[in-house]
């Protein structure tokens, strides 16, 4: 799965339950990867050292993305703020990645 969004290109790359994911954010000069091994998902996640729930901050573009991990099944929320889009990610057996396109909409009485 590819997902463009401004300028960030995502790469997910994932194998079962030993799923090895590699994420790459053009922008900014920054590139990790998440490892994920047996159902406790203990993650390497470079600059932040193991933890199953995180919060990342990267700023770039104009562009600010929270990833929050959730649960050891590997539910995954990412929003992306800037552009007027949000961007929900979430992995389940198999990863799906859409944009939303937030909209203003206005009433006279």
């Amino acid at each position: 799965m590819l997902g463009l969004c401004s300028d960030l290109a995502w790469i997910w790359l994932g194998s079962g339950l030993d799923l090895a994911r590699i994420g790459l954010e053009f922008g900014l000069d920054l590139a990790w990867i998440w490892l994920g091994s047996g159902s406790d998902w203990a993650r390497i996640w470079l600059g932040f050292g193991l933890d199953l729930a995180w919060i990342w901050l990267g700023l770039g573009s104009n562009l600010a993305w929270i990833w929050l991990g959730i649960d050891s099944d590997l539910a995954r929320i990412g929003l992306g703020f800037g552009s007027e889009f949000a961007r929900p990610c979430e992995h389940i057996g198999e990863v799906t990645c859409f944009t939303i396109t937030t909209t203003t909409t206005s009433i006279d009485d």
